[in-house]
């Protein structure tokens, strides 16, 4: 979407394309017949030093598990280095694998054949589907130091 807004307590969306429709989002089980795809993308982060180079070793999602029992959300989690548009995928993880109704945490370890020394790092999140809500309440980067270059 194009913009996004609190009204009323509800959320609202633009349309993405120029047709001027507003969405109120979070009702209905589809997108007009077809799956939601959910996707978002942060900002580039330098975690407090652009200078420094940087080893990602793995990255905690803080999530919520699905909300009924039947339900299948697959989230993948892909991370960006330095800027550049390439995604390195870490697999994805489905939030029925939580062990109660909850909150859970999923770990996504780095393999060891993927780029993975940095400045800068974005993540990205995404599902497609008819199920939901998709709800990320945190993530935990694990890096160590590299030193200077």
């Amino acid at each position: 979407a194009r913009s996004a807004a609190i009204y009323r307590n509800e959320f609202y969306t633009g349309d993405s394309k120029d047709t001027g429709y507003i969405y109120q989002q979070n009702i209905g089980l589809d997108d007009a017949g077809n799956d939601f795809d959910f996707s978002f993308k942060t900002s580039d982060y330098d975690f407090g030093n652009p200078l420094e180079r940087k080893l990602l070793k793995r990255i905690y999602l803080l999530l919520k598990s699905e909300e009924l029992p039947n339900q299948n959300i697959d989230l993948t989690l892909n991370y960006y280095i330095d800027g550049s548009t390439t995604a390195y995928s870490l697999s994805s993880v489905d939030l029925s694998e939580a062990l109660e109704e909850g909150y859970f945490v999923a770990e996504f370890p780095v393999p060891n054949n993927q780029a993975a020394t940095f400045h800068w790092l974005s993540l990205g999140i995404s599902y497609t589907g008819d199920q939901g809500p998709v709800e990320v309440y945190g993530i935990r980067v694990v890096y160590s130091i590299k030193g200077w270059e």
